[in-house]
């Protein structure tokens, strides 16, 4: 489950993540979507490239995974 922002919903809307992708939910502030898929490298980094656009609400484990790369990105400004 991915909450996008309300400048990149409509981005969602029109180039999918991937054929599963349904939205759940809309409002002015963001939108909701369902995924079902076994993700992947490459899932990881397009998620990442979204940056603070795109949230991760579930499952827990893909949230922590990519809290993790952030924490190690920030690692490497510091």
């Amino acid at each position: 489950m991915l909450r996008a922002d309300k400048y990149h919903q409509h981005y969602m809307r029109t180039l999918p993540l991937h054929h599963s992708q349904k939205e759940i939910y809309a409002c002015d502030d963001y939108a909701d979507f369902e995924l079902t898929l076994r993700p992947t490298y490459d899932f990881y980094m397009k998620l990442m490239s979204f940056g603070n656009m795109i949230k991760v609400l579930e499952p827990k484990s893909l949230q922590e995974k990519i809290c993790k790369w952030l924490d190690k990105t920030i690692e490497v400004y510091k």
